[in-house]
């Protein structure tokens, strides 16, 4: 199968991850960014991926819990980052533990630049190319 199908959004294809008609699936998917929050989302109920929504809620494996739901309206309330970390630990246990989620290996993201730019500003919060209007070529 190729990939535009399987992450394609045809709510008539038997084939796209929406439809999760499969007893195991593995792809790569994690959070990309620091605050894992937009990830965890994935997996509250009303993301339930069905016709509904034609297939296109971010919780494929329909994955249900309510005590996941509560740690995740929760964690959207909270801004104290040391609560936060305490709950980004429980909705993950929640995933795994559950099964919901096998995760086998993370996959760093790598970037660099030449030394021959100047004004590249690392920032863990976006893209690597946030600032670009701001680079220069060196000489």
């Amino acid at each position: 199968m190729i990939g535009s199908v399987f992450f394609g959004g045809d709510p008539d294809s038997p084939d796209t991850v929406g439809k999760f008609y499969a007893d195991v699936q593995m792809y790569t998917s994690g959070s990309s960014f620091v605050d894992p929050e937009g990830y965890l989302g994935a997996w509250v109920t009303s993301q339930i991926s069905g016709a509904s929504n034609s297939f296109r809620g971010g919780n494929v494996q329909r994955f249900q819990s309510d005590e996941y739901d509560r740690a995740y309206a929760e964690l959207q309330r909270t801004v104290d980052a040391e609560r936060r970390d305490q709950l980004t630990i429980a909705l993950n246990d929640l995933l795994v533990q559950s099964y919901s989620i096998i995760p086998l290996v993370h996959r760093g993201y790598v970037s660099a630049y030449s030394n021959k730019i100047a004004g590249v500003r690392v920032n863990a919060w976006d893209s690597e190319l946030w600032n670009f209007e701001t680079w220069t070529r060196r000489k």
